[in-house]
Order: structure tokens, then sequence, then C-alpha cells
């Protein structure tokens, strides 16, 4: 059930934005939310929705807009009491809701005036929903926390997904709740987020752009230019998570972190898990963990998985890239990295107690640097027995991968997942058809077709009815191969059965009659009648008595053609048989006398009565002696003329 919620003061300019809409009653009646001043609602449209669907497929919005509660805000009421009121609407009400922020309409940056400025999201996602809240418009929405306080928090129990938006200028010290974690964005629940910008936020202990306890997700996002400081420890310049993280497409640069102890520039990893493809951390600075700092403990463990991703360039006083923190107990698989990450080879990798190795590929060599630095090679993945005591009694282990000559990974590669190859199916048309691969690497992809038992660098072609399965194989460097099949079918015409041809038959009327081509698509198929050897454009006609046989062929693109005959049947007229005249004859009785005709049709029959060469409509009748001689013809539609004669006799009186 969706429920539209538009945030708009009434105000006379109002109506250029309105579009005369009201807001709509849908399945449901549900409590309204309003502010405190006059509402006047706005409908996000069915395109709208479906264009943030799309753009936003990874929030798994309902696929239909009455499915879920929409609550929009215009850009002249984009303030942060705005969007906590909308985020207040939407936990008082049960089903999945969508705030969107229209800031293609001018304004599209909340500023913060205090800390108690600060958008909490604490609804239960269980009970009342998930949340999705998006920027629509050209522009990102920009919250900047103006050093007040966090920008965003996000509590234990809610389901939220955010997309198109910036949060900047945030300050946990000051925050309500988890004070000096997260300085833009603090999590604790389920959040996924889209095109997300976490820039120049500072927190005082922990997450200086993000702290994560929950579950985060983050898609084509970027933290940076963040900082976590504190007078004695601080954790975490850009990130700091003891949860889950999974990223793709992520950018993590120019983070830092400082204090007497200053711990993962980039990222602080405590007890948690981080997954990313195509990530890329570079550019970020702490004393130590330029790039990572990993901390584990024996009851919990940390996991570090990074499949094509870039991780160099990162500053400490030790471990440019990577420093790591746990007790005995872990398992390898708890933290390695993994497939095809480009690794900065001058560094070295930093860590306490590291009786495991950071790669569990063979190929990777263990070093030890001893007092007098020293490298010592101690062999392919062995246990370090030769580290040198420092100072605290602790271990400290170098680990240098040579790109160039080891590929270092964790299990088997990967497999290509953006390569697809469908066919082709259809009429038979005289034309070449085969199938369709796409890959979007199909320039750097080593790729065969193989058909028959026959091999093509590129996709064979089939023009003949028929089906054709076509083998493609797909090899990229560093991935498993991929395999597919795809079948091209080209059937034969189909007939074409929505024609007929039917004659005529009739008596002779000196009409002319031909036969009649029914064809729902006469005004662009191609037809073609035949008689007599002839060919013509339209149907023949005749007129004289006879039988005629007519052909017509029917062309139509893409069917097979159609031929059929009728008659034109056209027979002489019958014989009247009904009809009878019959005479009078009798001795003058100085009466008048007459023929008499029999005629059952009488009443619509044509009567011509002839007589000493005049016609007449009625018989003639006579009263004199004589012999009369009376012709008769009879007219009848569909007939041919009857006509007979009879005689009237008016005989002398006798005189014996």
């Amino acid at each position: 059930m969706k429920r539209i919620f538009h945030f708009h003061s009434n105000r006379p300019s109002d109506s250029e934005h309105s579009r005369g809409k009201e807001a709509r009653s849908l399945r449901k009646r549900r409590a309204r939310f309003e502010s405190l001043e006059e509402r006047t609602l706005l409908s996000v449209t069915s395109a709208e929705y479906a264009d943030i669907r799309a753009s936003y497929a990874e929030f798994d919005l309902p696929a239909s807009i009455d499915e879920i509660n929409i609550i929009e805000i215009t850009a002249d009421r984009l303030t942060s009491a705005e969007i906590r009121s909308a985020v207040d609407a939407a936990a008082a009400t049960a089903g999945d809701d969508l705030i969107v922020v229209r800031t293609a309409e001018g304004a599209h940056t909340v500023t913060y005036a205090s800390a108690s400025d600060e958008i909490a999201v604490t609804l239960n996602s269980s009970e009342k929903g998930a949340l999705a809240i998006v920027g629509y418009g050209a522009s990102p929405l920009t919250v900047d926390a103006s050093g007040m306080c966090r920008a965003l928090s996000i509590g234990s129990g809610a389901d939220v997904s955010l997309g198109n938006i910036v949060l900047t200028g945030g300050n946990s010290s000051t925050s309500v709740s988890d004070a000096g974690y997260g300085g833009g964005l603090y999590n604790a629940g389920r959040l996924t987020v889209s095109n997300l910008s976490v820039t120049g936020n500072t927190s005082s202990y922990a997450g200086g752009g993000i702290s994560n306890t929950g579950t985060l997700r983050l898609l084509n996002s970027e933290v940076t230019d963040n900082s976590a400081a504190a007078s004695y420890r601080a954790s975490g310049g850009g990130i700091f998570s003891s949860g889950t993280i999974t990223a793709e497409n992520l950018l993590i640069s120019g983070n830092s972190v400082s204090g007497t102890v200053a711990y993962g520039g980039g990222v602080y990893l405590w007890n948690g898990r981080f997954t990313a493809v195509g990530a890329t951390i570079t550019g970020n600075n702490a004393a130590e963990g330029g790039g990572f700092y990993l901390f584990g403990t024996s009851s919990r463990s940390y996991a570090l998985s990074l499949t094509n991703s870039i991780l160099v360039g990162n500053s400490a006083a030790a471990s440019a890239e990577i420093a790591r923190y746990n007790t005995k107990g872990l398992t390898a698989a708890d933290h390695v990295l993994t497939d095809h990450t480009e690794w900065d080879t001058t560094s070295s990798l930093y860590a306490y107690d590291p009786d495991l190795p950071l790669f569990t590929n063979a190929a990777a060599r263990l070093y030890t640097l001893t007092s007098d630095s020293q490298a010592v090679d101690v062999g392919k993945n062995a246990a370090v027995t030769t580290a040198a005591d420092l100072s605290g009694g602790e271990r400290i282990v170098n680990i240098i991968v040579d790109l160039g000559a080891y590929e270092y990974h964790k299990g088997a590669k990967p497999d290509i997942t953006d390569v697809s190859l469908s066919g082709w199916s259809g009429v038979y048309d005289g034309l070449s058809h085969t199938v369709t691969l796409t890959d979007p690497y199909a320039a750097t992809d080593t790729i065969a077709y193989t058909y028959d038992g026959e091999t093509f660098d590129t996709p064979p072609a089939f023009t003949e009815i028929g089906s054709y399965t076509v083998y493609v194989s797909v090899k990229r460097e560093g991935y498993n191969d991929w395999s597919g099949s795809a079948t091209v079918t080209i059937t034969a015409k189909p007939d074409i059965t929505d024609v007929s041809l039917s004659g005529w038959s009739g008596v002779y009327d000196g009409l002319s009659h031909t036969v009649t081509l029914t064809d729902p698509y006469a005004a662009t198929d191609t037809i073609a009648y035949t008689y007599d050897g002839e060919t013509f454009d339209m149907p023949p006609a005749f007129t004289e008595v006879g039988t005629y046989t007519v052909s017509a062929t029917v062309k139509r693109e893409g069917y097979n053609d159609w031929t059929g005959s009728a008659i034109v049947t056209i027979t002489a007229k019958p014989d009247i048989t009904n009809v009878t005249l019959t005479g009078w004859s009798g001795v003058y009785d100085g009466q008048s006398h007459t023929v008499t005709l029999t005629d059952p049709d009488l009443a619509t029959d044509t009567v011509v009565y002839t007589y000493h060469g005049e016609t007449f409509d009625a018989p003639p009748a006579f009263t004199e002696v004589g012999t009369y001689a009376v012709s008769a013809t009879v007219s009848r539609t569909g007939y041919n003329d009857w006509t007979g004669s009879a005689e009237v006799a008016v005989l002398p009186v006798s005189t014996d």
C-alpha cells in the first residue's frame, strides 16, 4: 500500500511545484502524519519510482509503487527538521518507506545549527519495515553537520538504504549517543548505501568518517579526507568497524589518525570482517597500519578480503599498508589478502604475534628482520621461529611479496560473472543469424566459438532452417574460464491461415459477378488473381452464362504464400411452367367475353396481352359474334418470359 507525504508549505509560490495533484488515498487508509505547518501532499510518479528502483536495485525496493510508503521533501523545505520529521513518520507506520528528497529543484544541502539537529534513524524494521532515503536529482543530498555533531546515525534495529548522499562536517565528540565514534556516520543496524560520500568528518576516538558495529554494504561510494584524533589513542581515520562490511567500487583515501597511539589510517578492523571488490585504498596515514589495522582476540577474529583492488601509497611509521594484531588460535583464513590485488612491493607488513602467515598462497615468502636489519629467508609459508626479540619482547615480521613473480589469492580463482551468451530464434528470412556474446572485456579476453566440432574466432552464422547450438569459452587472466552455450533456431515460415476465397453461383441477370477474397491484411499483402492463364491485380468479373475458375495467390512477409481457387457459375434462366391461358366459346348472349390467365405469381409477375397488334394491361373482352385470337406474355424475375395464346369464339344464335 502506498502512502505519500510531501513536506511543503502551502504558500502561493508552491503551486508551481505541486503539479495540481492531491494526496492519493490508496487501498488502505493509514494515519496521516503532518508537521505543525500546513502541508500540501504531492505524488512521486510511477515513472519516477521506476527510475529510483532501477538506479538502486540493491535496495530491494518493492516492485510496485503501491507497495511502499513514499515521503517527499522538496528543496524549499529541506532542513534537518524536515528529514527528522519524515524519519519519524516512517517509524510510526508499518510497511517499507521511501524518503525522496528532490535535489533537482534547487537547494540540496542541509546545514546543522546545533547538536540537536543530528538525524538519527531508530526505527525497528522488523515491526515497521525498511527505510530508504534517496537524493533524487542531478545533485546529491548533502548533509553538512557544521562541526555541531555527527551527521547521521543508524540504530541497531533499523534496516536502512541511502542513495546519492554526502555526509560532511560531522564531529562525533558532541553526538548524543556513542560520542567519539563515527564523525560522519554511525551504523549499528543493517545499512546499504549507493553513491554515498563520507568526507571531511572528524572523530574524537574512532571512525573519523564511519563507525560500524552492524552490517554495512558500500556500493560506488567513497570515504575521503576524514580524521580521528585523540590525546592518547585514536583508531580508523576513515572507517572503524567491529561489524561486517562488504564493498564494491569503494574509494578510501586521504584519511588520517593522530594521537600518542594512532592505528589504521584508512580502516581499523576490530574483530570484524571487511570484504571488498574493486576497492582503492591509498593516501591514508597513521602511526601503524596506514591502510589497514587488523585487531583480533582469542574469542573473535577478523577477516580481510580484497579482490581486484588497489592498496598502495599509504604511510605510517611502521607498516605503511597493513598492521595486524591477533592472539594465537586464529586460522589463516581469518586474515588474508585475496584475488589479484595490486600491492606496494616496496612496503612491508607489520604484525604482532605473527604465528600465522598473512598470505596463504605457497608462493608467498616470509622474511624475518633481525636486530641488525639483516633479512633472513625462512622459507615459503614457514612458521616464523627466528624473529629477533625487540623492545617489550614483541616480534616483528616483514612480509615482502614480489608481484612480478607471484600470484596471491585465497583458494580458487574467481569466476567470470559479467559475461552472458544469448541465442536467436525466428522465422526464416534468408538472412544470417548467430549467437551474441556480451563481454565488457571482449577486447582483452580470449574468446573461442565452437560449432559441430569446429572452432571459430568469431561467432558462426546460419541462414538455413534448423537448430544450431554454439559453445563459447572466455579466458581472462586471473579468472576461471567461462563457458556457455546458446542456440540459433531458424524455423520454417508459417502458413497463412486467415485468408479465404469464395465464388459465386446464380442465374444470369445481366450483371457482372466474380470471386471474393477475405484477407485482414489485404492492405499490406500482395495479391494476384489468375484466370485462363492471365494474371490480374483485381478479381476478374463475368456476365455471361458459364462456369469460370479463378485462382488467387497471397504473399505476406514472413509467411509461406497462400494459393486458393473458387468458381463463378452463371446459369441460364429457367422457363415459367406454372402459367396457362384459356379461351372462351359460346353463343352470342350480348355479354362480353375474354381469355383467362392462370398464374399463381400474378401479383408479382408482369403480364402483357396482345390482340390485333395492340397491347393491353388487362385481357381484352369481346361481345360481337366472331373469333378473336389473344396472346399473353408473362415476365418473371429470374425466368425466361412465357408466351401463350387462346381464342374467344362468340357464335351466332341458331335459326332452327
